[in-house]
């Protein structure tokens, strides 16, 4: 009995300290700093497993926002992104791979203690090198210009006054529009999870 009153109570304070923390640090006139980064990796098979596309993506976003109201965040953020996909067909196998650079503004709005919500439109340039058998040097590369888009909810996880982990959970779309290879169009879309770190400035006080 007396071990469940400790935990209680050491999770009362706990809970204390995260909500005072967030109030301190999400007032107007504090700064934000960081980065995020995230992985996907998906297969697919077709044809009874002789042909497969194996498909791995990596993002890191550095950021920096400014609190223009209490709890609501502006900010922007840089995106590299590396994609490869590798498309196996008995014992071939035909990577292509994408280097991608993207400027994202941002919101953040802090709801409840480290909780937020989180938008940010993007736009960026995609080079991309599709090796081919039937290229001349074995390989076609083009570009393409991407527009993004990204919704989703966080929180932020305090380790101590100044440093946060945050976890962010997204739906995203991009667009991408190619002049170079076949005047293409593409469109994909999905979730992932992205995870961080994060270091709040609060303003001074005078």
């Amino acid at each position: 009995m007396k071990k469940r009153i400790y935990f209680i109570i050491c999770l009362l304070l706990f809970t204390t300290l995260l909500i005072s923390q967030t109030k301190n640090y999400t007032t107007k006139g504090s700064i934000i700093s960081g980065g995020l980064i995230s992985a996907e990796y998906y297969k697919q098979e077709w044809n009874n497993g002789l042909h497969q596309m194996k498909d791995f993506t990596l993002d890191f976003s550095p950021y920096f926002g400014y609190f223009i109201l209490n709890k609501l965040n502006v900010g922007l953020d840089f995106t590299y992104r590396f994609n490869q996909v590798k498309y196996i067909d008995i014992d071939e196998v035909l990577p292509d791979i994408e280097n991608s650079y993207f400027i994202n503004p941002f919101l953040r709005f802090y709801i409840y203690e480290g909780a937020f919500l989180y938008s940010k439109i993007g736009f960026g340039k995609t080079y991309s090198k599709d090796y081919d058998v039937l290229a001349e040097n074995g390989y076609f590369l083009y570009e393409n210009n991407y527009l993004n888009y990204n919704i989703g909810v966080g929180y932020s996880i305090f380790l101590n006054k100044n440093i946060a982990i945050d976890i962010i959970a997204k739906y995203y779309s991009f667009e991408s529009k190619s002049e170079v290879y076949f005047n293409s169009d593409d469109k994909n879309n999905g979730f992932n999870l992205s995870i961080g770190f994060q270091i709040f400035i609060p303003k001074k006080e005078k």
